[in-house]
Protein backbone atom coordinates (compact mmCIF):
# COMPACT_ATOMS: atom_id res chain seq x y z
CA UNK A 1 0.00 0.00 0.00
CA UNK A 2 2.89 2.53 1.02
CA UNK A 3 4.15 1.83 -2.33
CA UNK A 4 1.71 1.61 -4.82
CA UNK A 5 -1.79 2.86 -2.99
CA UNK A 6 -2.94 -1.02 -3.80
CA UNK A 7 -5.29 -2.90 -0.96
CA UNK A 8 -5.12 -6.76 -1.83
CA UNK A 9 -6.73 -8.85 -0.26
CA UNK A 10 -4.47 -11.45 2.90
CA UNK A 11 -3.88 -14.20 -0.12
CA UNK A 12 -3.24 -11.52 -2.23
CA UNK A 13 -0.72 -10.38 -0.44
CA UNK A 14 1.23 -13.23 0.11
CA UNK A 15 2.64 -13.15 -3.38
CA UNK A 16 4.43 -9.94 -1.94
CA UNK A 17 5.74 -11.49 0.98
CA UNK A 18 6.98 -14.10 -0.32
CA UNK A 19 9.11 -11.72 -3.06
CA UNK A 20 10.18 -9.31 -0.15
CA UNK A 21 11.54 -12.32 2.23
CA UNK A 22 13.40 -14.37 -1.01
CA UNK A 23 14.68 -10.68 -1.71
CA UNK A 24 15.95 -10.43 2.21
CA UNK A 25 16.99 -13.74 2.41
CA UNK A 26 19.40 -13.50 -0.38
CA UNK A 27 20.52 -10.00 0.38
CA UNK A 28 19.48 -9.04 -3.74
CA UNK A 29 18.90 -5.31 -4.56
CA UNK A 30 17.73 -3.80 -7.97
CA UNK A 31 16.20 -6.37 -9.28
CA UNK A 32 13.34 -7.05 -11.14
CA UNK A 33 10.49 -8.88 -9.61
CA UNK A 34 6.76 -9.97 -10.30
CA UNK A 35 4.35 -10.81 -7.59
CA UNK A 36 0.78 -11.73 -8.96
CA UNK A 37 -1.31 -10.19 -6.61
CA UNK A 38 -5.32 -9.82 -6.25
CA UNK A 39 -7.83 -8.09 -4.17
CA UNK A 40 -11.51 -8.90 -4.96
CA UNK A 41 -12.14 -10.85 -1.83
CA UNK A 42 -11.21 -7.37 -0.06
CA UNK A 43 -14.20 -5.88 1.86
CA UNK A 44 -14.32 -3.61 4.99
CA UNK A 45 -14.51 -6.47 7.61
CA UNK A 46 -11.13 -7.82 6.09
CA UNK A 47 -9.44 -4.59 5.95
CA UNK A 48 -9.76 -3.82 9.62
CA UNK A 49 -7.92 -7.21 10.13
CA UNK A 50 -5.48 -6.10 7.64
CA UNK A 51 -5.07 -2.18 8.72
CA UNK A 52 -4.32 -4.28 12.15
CA UNK A 53 -2.05 -6.77 11.38
CA UNK A 54 0.25 -4.82 8.62
CA UNK A 55 2.55 -2.84 11.68
CA UNK A 56 3.86 -5.82 13.64
CA UNK A 57 3.70 -7.85 10.16
CA UNK A 58 6.45 -5.79 8.79
CA UNK A 59 7.52 -4.86 12.04
CA UNK A 60 6.84 -1.40 11.84
CA UNK A 61 4.92 -1.38 14.93
CA UNK A 62 6.42 -3.78 18.24
CA UNK A 63 4.27 -4.44 20.46
CA UNK A 64 6.18 -4.49 24.11
CA UNK A 65 5.17 -5.74 27.70
CA UNK A 66 7.59 -3.73 30.42
CA UNK A 67 7.70 -4.22 34.44
CA UNK A 68 7.96 -1.05 36.20
CA UNK A 69 7.46 -1.01 40.24
CA UNK A 70 4.20 0.07 41.05
CA UNK A 71 5.08 3.46 43.30
CA UNK A 72 4.39 7.19 42.46
CA UNK A 73 7.02 8.41 39.80
CA UNK A 74 7.71 5.07 38.53
CA UNK A 75 5.31 5.61 35.08
CA UNK A 76 7.04 9.00 34.54
CA UNK A 77 10.99 7.62 34.97
CA UNK A 78 9.59 4.79 32.78
CA UNK A 79 8.39 7.34 29.84
CA UNK A 80 11.74 9.58 30.40
CA UNK A 81 13.80 5.52 29.95
CA UNK A 82 11.53 5.00 26.48
CA UNK A 83 12.10 8.69 25.72
CA UNK A 84 16.09 8.34 25.59
CA UNK A 85 16.77 4.77 24.44
CA UNK A 86 13.90 4.70 21.99
CA UNK A 87 15.05 6.26 18.87
CA UNK A 88 14.28 4.78 15.77
CA UNK A 89 17.74 3.68 14.00
CA UNK A 90 18.17 4.84 10.72
CA UNK A 91 21.21 4.53 10.02
CA UNK A 92 23.44 6.72 11.74
CA UNK A 93 23.34 8.87 14.29
CA UNK A 94 20.74 9.50 16.95
CA UNK A 95 17.70 8.93 14.70
CA UNK A 96 14.14 10.22 15.11
CA UNK A 97 11.72 10.64 18.16
CA UNK A 98 9.81 7.06 18.45
CA UNK A 99 5.63 7.63 18.18
CA UNK A 100 3.65 5.50 20.95
CA UNK A 101 0.84 4.22 18.87
CA UNK A 102 -0.85 2.06 21.55
CA UNK A 103 -0.31 1.86 25.21
CA UNK A 104 -3.00 -0.08 28.65
CA UNK A 105 -1.97 -0.05 32.01
CA UNK A 106 -4.38 -1.08 35.00
CA UNK A 107 -3.57 -1.31 38.32
CA UNK A 108 -3.21 -5.26 39.02
CA UNK A 109 -4.14 -5.85 42.71
CA UNK A 110 -2.82 -9.39 42.84
CA UNK A 111 0.74 -8.18 41.18
CA UNK A 112 1.38 -5.81 43.27
CA UNK A 113 0.84 -7.81 46.77
CA UNK A 114 3.21 -10.55 45.53
CA UNK A 115 5.84 -8.74 43.36
CA UNK A 116 5.14 -4.84 43.92
CA UNK A 117 5.51 -4.48 40.56
CA UNK A 118 2.85 -3.21 37.18
CA UNK A 119 2.77 -4.39 34.10
CA UNK A 120 2.20 -1.78 30.93
CA UNK A 121 1.55 -3.03 27.39
CA UNK A 122 2.22 -0.72 24.56
CA UNK A 123 3.32 -0.80 21.00
CA UNK A 124 5.45 1.53 19.33
CA UNK A 125 6.42 2.16 15.95
CA UNK A 126 10.17 1.07 14.42
CA UNK A 127 12.06 1.05 11.50
CA UNK A 128 12.31 -2.67 11.01
CA UNK A 129 13.34 -6.04 12.81
CA UNK A 130 16.56 -5.12 13.99
CA UNK A 131 15.64 -2.28 15.31
CA UNK A 132 12.78 -3.76 16.87
CA UNK A 133 14.98 -6.07 18.71
CA UNK A 134 17.29 -3.10 19.16
CA UNK A 135 14.82 -1.10 21.21
CA UNK A 136 14.00 -4.29 23.52
CA UNK A 137 17.04 -5.22 24.45
CA UNK A 138 18.08 -1.26 24.54
CA UNK A 139 15.33 -1.13 27.29
CA UNK A 140 16.35 -4.16 28.96
CA UNK A 141 19.91 -3.03 29.72
CA UNK A 142 18.24 0.68 31.13
CA UNK A 143 16.58 -1.51 33.44
CA UNK A 144 13.49 -2.17 32.31
CA UNK A 145 12.40 -5.47 31.96
CA UNK A 146 11.03 -6.01 28.43
CA UNK A 147 9.82 -8.48 26.45
CA UNK A 148 8.20 -7.92 22.84
CA UNK A 149 5.02 -9.92 21.42
CA UNK A 150 4.85 -8.98 18.25
CA UNK A 151 4.87 -12.24 17.82
CA UNK A 152 2.67 -13.91 19.93
CA UNK A 153 -0.95 -14.67 18.20
CA UNK A 154 -2.64 -15.11 21.71
CA UNK A 155 -1.66 -11.55 22.14
CA UNK A 156 -2.27 -10.10 19.13
CA UNK A 157 -5.99 -11.43 19.21
CA UNK A 158 -6.80 -10.91 22.65
CA UNK A 159 -4.35 -9.66 25.29
CA UNK A 160 -3.44 -6.65 24.00
CA UNK A 161 -7.45 -5.92 24.71
CA UNK A 162 -7.58 -7.28 27.98
CA UNK A 163 -4.63 -6.70 29.55
CA UNK A 164 -4.65 -5.16 32.99
CA UNK A 165 -5.85 -6.02 36.15
CA UNK A 166 -6.17 -10.03 36.69
CA UNK A 167 -6.24 -12.01 39.46
CA UNK A 168 -4.99 -15.26 40.11
CA UNK A 169 -8.05 -18.13 40.27
CA UNK A 170 -7.01 -21.34 41.60
CA UNK A 171 -7.73 -24.29 38.87
CA UNK A 172 -8.40 -21.91 35.79
CA UNK A 173 -7.59 -23.44 32.46
CA UNK A 174 -7.14 -21.16 29.58
CA UNK A 175 -7.75 -22.03 26.45
CA UNK A 176 -8.42 -20.86 22.73
CA UNK A 177 -10.63 -21.97 20.28
CA UNK A 178 -11.41 -21.31 16.99
CA UNK A 179 -15.03 -21.59 15.44
CA UNK A 180 -16.84 -21.21 12.34
CA UNK A 181 -17.87 -17.65 11.72
CA UNK A 182 -21.40 -18.36 11.02
CA UNK A 183 -24.85 -18.25 13.03
CA UNK A 184 -25.16 -21.06 15.82
CA UNK A 185 -21.65 -21.49 16.39
CA UNK A 186 -21.47 -20.08 19.59
CA UNK A 187 -24.98 -22.07 21.08
CA UNK A 188 -23.29 -25.03 19.78
CA UNK A 189 -20.17 -24.06 22.02
CA UNK A 190 -22.27 -23.79 24.90
CA UNK A 191 -24.23 -26.88 24.27
CA UNK A 192 -21.11 -28.79 24.70
CA UNK A 193 -19.42 -26.97 28.13
CA UNK A 194 -22.10 -24.01 29.02
CA UNK A 195 -23.81 -26.48 31.38
CA UNK A 196 -20.92 -28.64 32.56
CA UNK A 197 -18.36 -26.02 33.34
CA UNK A 198 -17.56 -22.32 34.90
CA UNK A 199 -16.92 -20.32 32.66
CA UNK A 200 -14.46 -17.20 34.04
CA UNK A 201 -13.22 -15.20 31.12
CA UNK A 202 -14.53 -15.11 27.06
CA UNK A 203 -12.99 -13.17 24.88
CA UNK A 204 -14.36 -13.31 21.13
CA UNK A 205 -13.85 -10.08 18.28
CA UNK A 206 -15.15 -9.87 14.67
CA UNK A 207 -11.94 -9.76 12.47
CA UNK A 208 -13.57 -10.92 8.90
CA UNK A 209 -11.98 -14.17 8.85
CA UNK A 210 -13.76 -17.43 7.49
CA UNK A 211 -13.24 -18.58 11.35
CA UNK A 212 -13.24 -16.97 14.65
CA UNK A 213 -11.23 -16.80 18.09
CA UNK A 214 -12.24 -17.21 21.34
CA UNK A 215 -10.60 -16.93 24.65
CA UNK A 216 -12.10 -18.96 27.41
CA UNK A 217 -11.59 -19.72 31.16
CA UNK A 218 -12.47 -22.01 32.62
CA UNK A 219 -12.95 -23.26 36.35
CA UNK A 220 -12.61 -24.81 38.77
CA UNK A 221 -10.96 -27.10 36.39
CA UNK A 222 -8.88 -29.74 38.25
CA UNK A 223 -5.74 -31.36 36.46
CA UNK A 224 -7.83 -34.70 36.41
CA UNK A 225 -10.50 -32.28 34.48
CA UNK A 226 -8.40 -31.20 32.18
CA UNK A 227 -8.70 -34.73 30.10
CA UNK A 228 -12.56 -34.74 30.23
CA UNK A 229 -12.92 -31.45 28.95
CA UNK A 230 -10.23 -31.70 26.10
CA UNK A 231 -12.80 -34.83 25.47
CA UNK A 232 -15.69 -32.66 25.52
CA UNK A 233 -14.33 -30.27 23.40
CA UNK A 234 -12.70 -32.50 20.89
CA UNK A 235 -16.65 -33.39 20.08
CA UNK A 236 -16.82 -29.83 18.11
CA UNK A 237 -14.45 -30.71 15.36
CA UNK A 238 -12.66 -27.72 15.85
CA UNK A 239 -9.17 -26.26 16.39
CA UNK A 240 -8.46 -25.69 20.45
CA UNK A 241 -5.58 -25.38 22.37
CA UNK A 242 -4.84 -24.98 26.22
CA UNK A 243 -2.46 -21.97 26.14
CA UNK A 244 -2.42 -21.19 30.55
CA UNK A 245 1.09 -21.33 30.25
CA UNK A 246 1.82 -19.09 27.43
CA UNK A 247 3.60 -15.57 28.63
CA UNK A 248 0.95 -13.66 26.98
CA UNK A 249 -1.69 -14.88 29.53
CA UNK A 250 0.19 -13.77 32.71
CA UNK A 251 -0.35 -9.99 31.64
Amino acid sequence: FEDTRSITEPSGALAVAGAKKYLAERGLEGENVVAITSGANMNFDKLRLVASRSGSGEREEAMLVSTIPEARGEFKKFMNILSEVGHIKRGTGRGDDRAITEFKYRYNHRMDAESGDAVVFYSVDTANREDADSLVSELNTAGLSTVDLSKNELAKTHVRFLAGGGGTLEDERVFRVQFPEKPGSLRRFLDVVGGKYNMSLFHYRFTGEMTGNVLVGVRPLKADQVSEFMSDMGTLGWFFEDVTDDPACQL
